[in-house]
């Protein structure tokens, strides 16, 4: 799926009809552009406006100017036809359901959607949790429910996967293991990702593309294209030149 996005802006109000105030402006004139199938990061300081992008990007949100379109249509449009797939820092299973009946519930809600659809069972086992079918979210670590979590997102057979930090809350080896995993994953489907966070060795790690921000109100203050091909491993740590590069690029938009 290709994102276009033309010069927007977004300032949350306190929605009181007429009488409605601005509080605060979010993003000032973001222009970019994605391609079909490139795995983007978007690296910025706490505050700047990146997961309003994405919710914007989402359909979740409507810029106060300027424009979105994904593939030439409203984010509305692919949000409708289940081609948007999110995944949050929370993992947000239903607790009542067990994992199988989680991922069961994001294909019962898209049926007409075979772009990448896989079984039930097939999902469970590309998550390594095909022993955990019937268990519940309770009784998984957290590393489990992420994995739940993206086998759900799978599940819609989305064209777009934006994700906002999903795997922030784990610890470093878990979250590690599942970037590689969701590695794989990318290679195998080729969806559209948009990636947020602000680990500056996860963006060079895992995106073609790194895209830096500044401090709120966000505008786009750089970008770097990582040339390594994947898989990458820990070998970027000895050769830290765009680590150090983008470190520069984000402190040179906070200070700007």
């Amino acid at each position: 799926m290709r994102i276009q996005v033309n010069n927007i802006s977004f300032t949350y109000t306190n929605q009181s009809g007429v009488n409605s105030q601005s509080l605060c402006q979010a993003l000032n004139g973001v222009s970019l552009e994605i391609l079909p199938g490139e795995f983007v990061a978007l690296l910025g300081p706490s505050g700047c406006g990146k997961s309003t992008l994405l919710r914007i990007l989402a359909g979740l949100l409507q810029p106060s100017e300027g424009e979105v379109r994904l593939d030439g249509r409203p984010p509305q449009q692919a949000l409708a036809s289940k081609q948007i797939g999110w995944m949050a820092q929370n993992p947000a299973l239903l607790p009542w359901r067990t994992v199988k009946e989680n991922i069961v519930l994001a294909q019962q809600i898209n049926p007409q959607n075979g772009r990448t659809l896989l079984s039930t069972n097939e999902l469970l086992i590309l998550v390594g949790l095909a022993d955990f079918s019937e268990a519940y979210p309770f009784t998984l670590s957290s590393g489990m429910q992420h994995r739940a979590a993206l086998a759900r997102t799978l599940a819609l057979g989305a064209k777009l996967w934006l994700m906002d930090e999903p795997f922030a809350a784990l610890d470093e080896l878990t979250r590690e293991n599942l970037t590689d995993e969701l590695l794989v994953l990318w290679e195998k489907f080729q969806p559209t990702v948009l990636w947020v966070t602000h680990h500056i060795y996860e963006a060079v790690r895992l995106a073609n593309r790194v895209l830096v921000m500044t401090p709120r109100p966000g505008h786009l203050h750089a970008q770097l294209e990582i040339p390594w091909p994947q898989p990458r491993d820990e070998s970027i740590l000895k050769f830290p030149t765009l680590v150090l590069k983008l470190r520069q690029m984000l402190e040179a938009g906070i200070n700007q």
